[in-house]
């Protein structure tokens, strides 16, 4: 009987050294967590912060956009004129070539019309 207390309290020891054991290493690991949360929420904290910042940049800008929406739309017009006005430029450049010939023809018509 006396064998079977001292192993009796041997495996009481071994299991409250366990318990303790687990105990330190629960609150290690809930300490662990504990921190990792707080990192998150500060990272958290920080990133809605600069969003925040970003947002109201952001909305500073939009009255700007609109006059930048409205100049673009104004260089594609521009574009577009420049476009029709290049056409008929080259086309009046045609006409003008031929008009040179026909006044080369008209002259040299001319001048067998005094010659005859």
């Amino acid at each position: 009987e006396k064998r079977f207390r001292t192993h009796a309290n041997a495996l009481e020891r071994r299991f409250d050294e366990g318990k303790l054991c687990d105990s330190a290493h629960n609150k290690a690991f809930r300490d662990s967590v504990s921190d990792r949360c707080e990192e998150l929420e500060n990272r958290l904290r920080l990133q809605a912060a600069q969003g925040n910042a970003w947002i109201e940049k952001v909305r500073k800008l939009l009255p700007e956009a609109e006059e930048i929406r409205q100049l673009v739309a104004g260089l594609h017009e521009d574009r577009e004129s420049s476009a029709v006005l290049q056409r008929r430029l080259a086309a009046l450049d045609g006409h003008t070539r031929r008009m040179s010939a026909l006044e080369a023809r008209c002259t040299a018509l001319e001048s067998k019309l005094r010659d005859f």
